[in-house]
């Protein structure tokens, strides 16, 4: 990677240290860069300013965009006589999402990014526009432990896109729960997710107790289909006693525990129907 201005060789940045870590409601990316600024002692003097990183995440099918990365601290570079080497810090925020997004480009192995630069350069009133890109790969190692220092897999992330549920009145389920769970209305809360797990098991009442049927006759030969039928099943099960309200049914106590696991739960069988 270079930067050059016109035929002019001013530089050759090389990217040394990617960093995750953990900030104030998001986590901040910081790439490191080394710059070998090259000397010219013809006095010619050159400028290089407005320096930015353009951050993607790669593997050999996908691409995904993480965003732009800006200096930590403004700085212009000036060429000298002799040439001298400096880190500079690039700061690029993301969200949990983008981090997941990552995560799946990286499939479990090396970290691939594909880190573009982007720069003006100047001599007396002359200005161009330069850029130049190199793969930067962050090892597996290496990722996992930044994971575990920026706290990233203390989450466990269940993304439900709203807009494509179907029918839409899943999406109010969901929401309502949400709600109920703020005002400290668990039993209310894990009952409107039986809803919506019935929602989702509408019209497959007969292949749910063919599962169970399964279980109890044969746990082992039953297809990764009627386990996943018999999960569902165990869950709706569970909300029954919320879902009634007799005298066995007040008999039971219910905690925020309970209603986010079931929260957590329907929202987890929502994600995985719109992925079918």
């Amino acid at each position: 990677m270079t930067i050059t201005h016109a035929q002019w060789v001013l530089a050759r940045p090389q990217v040394k240290q990617v960093v995750l870590e953990q900030a104030l409601g998001y986590y901040r990316l910081r790439v490191t860069v080394e710059l070998e600024v090259r000397g010219y002692p013809d006095q010619r003097r050159f400028v290089v300013k407005d320096m930015q990183l353009r951050v993607e995440a790669r593997n050999h099918e996908a691409i995904g965009l993480l965003g732009t990365a800006f200096p930590e601290h403004p700085f212009i570079i000036e060429t000298m006589m002799h040439s001298s080497p400096a880190n500079y810090c690039f700061e690029l925020s993301l969200t949990a999402r983008q981090i997941g997004l990552l995560e799946e480009l990286r499939a479990g192995g090396d970290l691939h990014l594909f880190v573009s630069l982007h720069a003006l350069t100047s001599e007396s009133d002359v200005t161009y526009s330069c850029s130049d890109s190199l793969i930067f790969t962050v090892p597996q190692s290496n990722w996992i432990k930044q994971l575990n220092d920026s706290k990233f897999t203390d989450v466990l992330l269940v993304e439900v896109p709203i807009g494509s549920l179907t029918p839409a009145h899943l999406v109010t389920f969901l929401q309502k729960a949400r709600n109920q769970i703020a005002t400290a209305d668990y039993r209310g809360a894990i009952a409107t997710c039986r809803a919506a797990m019935e929602l989702l098991a509408e019209g497959e009442q007969k292949e749910d107790q063919q599962a169970v049927s399964g279980f109890k006759e044969n746990p082992r030969g039953m297809s990764s289909e009627n386990r996943l039928r018999l999960i569902r099943h165990a869950a709706r099960h569970y909300t029954h006693l919320a879902n009634h309200a007799d005298s066995e049914s007040l008999k039971a106590s219910y905690t925020l525990r309970d209603a986010v696991l079931l929260l957590t739960l329907a929202t987890a069988f929502s994600a995985h129907q719109l992925d079918a």
